[in-house]
C-alpha cells in the first residue's frame, strides 16, 4: 500500500524594486505566489510547479532558494522530514486540525533536506535533496542514501546513515499509529 505522498518542492523568495509587476506576471503565468512583507520591504514567495523550468523570475534583484516538504502519514506508512544530517527541524507550520494520516508539519529549508519514508513492516528509504543555483537556474538533486528494512523486522541500520536512526524510528512509530494526527519528528 503506497500512498501518493507529496514530494520535495522548490520555493524561491524573491526581492525586487517592482514587486507588483513581478507578482502580476507570475500570477498570469500560473505560478503559486504569495506576497509578503511591509509595503517598502515586500517580497514574493514563489512555489515552482514540478513541470515548469526552475529559473529566477525576470525582474528579481535578490533571491533565496529553499526546499519545501511535509511530514505526513500514519495508518500504515509515513514520511518524516529532517535536516540533511538527520537532525530535527522546526516547522514553519504545524497543522493542529484533526487530519488523520494527513500533512502534519510543514518545513522550508535552504540547501539540504532529507525525506524518510517508512511503512509499518519496517521498510524504509532515505533520500537527501539538495538545491543548487547556477546562473539563475535551479536544480534539485535527489540522492538515495539507503533503502531496506530496519528495526525489529530488518537489519541494523548501516553506520553511514546511523544519524537518521531517530527519524526512521519516529517514522516507524508514526506509520503504526492508526489515524495519526500529529508530527513525530519535529522541534515544536
Amino acid at each position: 500500500m503506497t500512498r501518493n505522498f507529496s514530494t520535495v518542492r522548490l520555493i524561491v523568495k524573491c526581492y525586487g524594486t517592482n514587486i507588483e509587476t513581478l507578482y502580476t506576471k507570475l500570477i498570469q503565468s500560473k505560478y503559486i505566489v504569495d506576497k509578503r512583507g511591509k509595503k517598502d520591504e515586500q517580497y514574493l514567495i514563489v512555489e515552482y510547479p514540478e513541470s515548469e523550468p526552475t529559473i529566477v523570475p525576470p525582474g528579481t534583484e535578490k533571491f533565496i532558494a529553499m526546499l519545501s516538504a511535509e511530514e505526513q502519514g500514519g495508518s500504515g506508512e509515513a514520511v518524516i522530514i529532517c535536516g540533511g544530517g538527520g537532525k530535527k527541524l522546526k516547522p514553519y507550520f504545524v497543522n493542529r486540525k484533526d487530519q488523520p494520516n494527513g500533512r502534519h508539519a510543514f518545513f522550508c529549508v535552504q540547501h539540504t533536506i532529507a525525506r524518510i519514508w517508512v511503512d509499518d513492516k519496517s521498510n524504509a528509504s532515505i533520500v537527501k535533496y539538495t538545491v543548487d543555483e547556477l546562473d539563475g537556474t535551479f536544480t534539485i538533486t535527489p540522492e538515495e542514501l539507503w533503502s531496506g528494512m530496519a528495526g525489529e523486522h530488518g537489519q541494523k541500520i548501516p553506520s553511514r546513515v546511523e544519524k537518521f536512526s531517530g527519524a526512521i524510528l519516529a517514522g516507524y512509530k508514526k506509520a503504526n499509529i492508526y489515524n495519526c494526527v500529529e508530527p513525530y519528528y519535529a522541534v515544536v
